[in-house]
C-alpha cells in the first residue's frame, strides 16, 4: 500500500512538473505577443537610460570645425546623466594640441568667446586668443574622438509622392494655406508624409505638424516675422530627390533638403515621438546630406527637445539664444560671432536610444489630401492622411525576454515544451499503471 502511495505522488510529482513548464512557456510567449508590437509600429519604447558619449558630437574628420569670436557663448549642461555628465568631443583631427596659433586648428575662440562643458575632448588642436575661454580646458582624445553613435539607424522610407506647403498672411486665423494646387484659408495643420518644400512667411503665421515623419526634399523655410512652427511627436528627415522629384538618398556630398529658421521672432516647437526605432529622434539628415541645419533664437525662445542628427551638415546657430533639449551629433558648427549663443541642455529620457531596433525602416509616409472646416467664421485647413489604417499590436510582434531563461529563444523554448509534454505522459503512464496495479490487487 505504501508503495503504491509512492508511485501515485511520483505520477502527480511528474505532471505537475511538465504542466508547468508548458504552461509558464505558453504564458511567457503569449505575454511576449501581447504586449510588445513591431518595433515600427505603435508599441512606444521605454524611456531612453543609455547616456550618449557626446552631448555635443562634433563628427567632422577635419578642419575647423568649431569657431567662436566676438562674445558669442557654446554652453553644454546635461540633465538626468548622473556622474556621467557627457560633454563635448570634436573630432577633426587638424591641428594637434593646445596652440598658441589660432590657424588651423579643429577648435578656435578668440576675443570674448567661451565653450563651457563638463568636459571637451578633441582628437585635433584647439586654441584661444586671451580673453577666450575653454570651461574647462580640452583634454587630447584618440582618433576617432566618437564613433557616429547611430550610425546603425536605418534611414526612414522616402517612397510616396512629394507635395508643397506654404503659408502666408498676416495671422493665423486668415493665412493663406497652399498645399499642392489647392489654396484655402485658416490655421494650417499637415500630416506626415513626403514634401518637396515647405514655406511659412508672412506676419504672425502658424503650422501644426501631426505626429508621424516628414520627409523633406527642399528647404523647410521659416522666414516670416512672429511665426510659430509647432510639431509633437514628429521626425523630420531631409534627404535629396532624383531627376523626376522623388525622395531618394543623397550621393556623397549631396545637397539635399535643409531646414532655414532664419526669421525674426520665430518659434519653432519640436517633440519626438516614442516609437522605436526613431524614439527620440527629431531631426535626422540624410548622411550625405551637406545642407546646413540652420536655427535662429531671440527673446522669442522656440522650445527643440530631441536628438538631432546630421552627421555631414553644419549646424549654424543665429541669433542670441538658440536654446536645444537636445543630443546633438553633426559634421560641424558654423562660425559663431557677435552675441550669438548656443545652449544645450542633454537629457537621456528625451533623446535618441541605441537600444531600440535600428534596421527598420518605420514603414512608408502615407499619401496626404486637404480637408478645410469652417466653425464660426473662421476656417482651418488640416493636410490628412488619405489612408490611416491602424497596424495591430501583434502583427509581426517580436518575442522578447520576460524573465523566464527560456524566453526569446526558439531552440531552448522548443526543447523546454519537449521536456514537458513528455513529463505531462510518463507522468499520465506511471498514474495508469498503479491504478491497474490497484485494480489487480483489489479482485485478489
Amino acid at each position: 500500500m505504501a508503495r503504491g502511495a509512492h508511485e501515485t505522488r511520483r505520477a502527480r510529482a511528474w505532471r505537475t512538473s511538465g504542466l508547468l513548464l508548458v504552461g509558464g512557456m505558453g504564458l511567457s510567449l503569449v505575454t511576449a505577443v501581447l504586449m510588445i508590437g513591431p518595433a515600427s509600429g505603435p508599441a512606444g519604447a521605454a524611456p531612453n537610460t543609455t547616456v550618449a558619449p557626446c552631448a555635443l558630437c562634433v563628427l567632422g574628420p577635419a578642419g575647423n570645425t568649431v569657431n567662436g569670436s566676438g562674445s558669442s557663448t557654446i554652453n553644454v549642461t546635461d540633465t538626468g546623466t548622473g556622474s556621467t555628465m557627457p560633454g563635448i568631443v570634436i573630432d577633426s583631427s587638424s591641428g594637434s594640441g593646445g596652440s598658441a596659433s589660432c590657424t588651423g586648428q579643429a577648435a578656435e575662440l578668440s576675443g570674448s568667446a567661451t565653450v563651457t562643458a563638463p568636459s571637451t575632448g578633441i582628437v585635433g588642436g584647439w586654441c584661444q586668443t586671451p580673453g577666450a575661454t575653454f570651461s574647462p580646458a580640452p583634454t587630447q582624445v584618440a582618433s576617432p574622438g566618437v564613433a557616429d553613435p547611430l550610425a546603425s539607424l536605418a534611414a526612414p522610407s522616402t517612397a510616396g509622392t512629394p507635395t508643397t506647403v506654404n503659408v502666408s498672411g498676416s495671422s493665423c486665423s486668415t493665412e493663406t494655406v497652399s498645399v499642392g494646387s489647392s489654396t484655402t484659408t485658416g490655421n494650417a495643420t499637415i500630416a506626415a508624409g513626403v514634401y518637396s518644400s515647405i514655406d511659412v512667411s508672412g506676419l504672425g503665421t502658424c503650422l501644426t505638424l501631426d505626429p508621424g515623419t516628414y520627409v523633406i526634399t527642399g528647404m523647410f523655410d521659416i522666414s516670416g516675422t512672429n511665426s510659430v512652427v509647432s510639431g509633437d511627436g514628429v521626425l523630420l528627415y531631409f534627404t535629396c530627390a532624383s531627376e523626376d522629384g522623388a525622395a531618394t538618398a543623397c550621393p556623397a556630398g549631396g545637397s539635399g533638403g535643409w531646414l532655414n529658421d532664419s526669421g525674426v521672432n520665430t518659434k519653432l516647437n519640436l517633440s519626438p515621438g516614442s516609437t522605436c526605432p526613431y524614439s527620440g529622434l527629431t531631426i535626422f539628415y540624410d548622411r550625405n546630406n551637406a545642407e546646413p541645419i540652420q536655427l535662429s533664437g531671440s527673446a522669442t525662445v522656440s522650445t527643440i527637445s530631441g536628438t538631432i542628427y546630421g552627421v555631414s551638415s553644419e549646424l549654424m546657430p543665429s541669433g542670441s539664444s538658440v536654446g536645444l533639449d537636445s543630443w546633438v551629433i553633426v559634421g560641424s558648427i558654423g562660425s559663431m560671432s557677435g552675441s550669438e549663443a548656443l545652449n544645450i541642455d542633454y537629457n537621456p529620457a528625451q533623446n535618441a536610444t541605441t537600444n531600440c531596433a535600428s534596421t527598420s525602416s518605420g514603414g512608408s509616409p502615407p499619401p496626404v489630401s486637404v480637408v478645410t472646416e469652417s466653425s464660426g467664421g473662421t476656417n482651418a485647413t488640416t493636410v490628412v492622411p488619405q489612408t490611416a489604417a491602424a497596424s495591430s499590436p501583434i502583427a509581426g510582434a517580436t518575442t522578447v525576454h520576460t524573465g523566464e531563461p527560456w524566453a526569446g529563444s526558439e531552440p531552448i523554448q522548443e526543447a523546454v515544451l519537449g521536456m514537458g509534454l513528455a513529463l505531462i505522459g510518463l507522468g499520465e503512464l506511471r498514474r495508469r499503471r498503479v491504478r491497474r496495479g490497484a485494480a489487480a490487487h483489489h479482485r485478489s
